[in-house]
């Protein structure tokens, strides 16, 4: 025998229904999150001491990738001298 389930109310049939059923399933938390990043990107687009900031941070990634590809370069050349120097 099936369970004797009462029908769904008038609320929950509606399009509204259906809108605050969604709504409260909604994680409210990305949603905060999400406003907070455009508010933040939006900061750091228009505040000037940012720009500087962000200008300086694209100077410090490029001279760190330079760096880091010269170290490596250098470690696998030294790595291969030292290699051969023992055959």
């Amino acid at each position: 025998m099936a369970p004797i389930t009462s029908p769904p109310s008038s609320l929950e049939r509606s399009a509204q229904g259906q809108f605050v059923e969604r709504l409260a399933r909604l994680p409210w938390w990305l949603l905060l999150i999400a406003l907070a990043g455009v508010f933040l990107f939006y900061k750091i687009t228009t505040d000037e001491l940012y720009s500087i900031i962000l200008d300086r941070l694209q100077q410090g990634i490029g001279l760190t990738l330079f760096v880091t590809a010269i170290a490596y370069s250098l470690a696998i050349f030294i790595g291969l001298i030292v290699g051969l120097g023992r055959v």
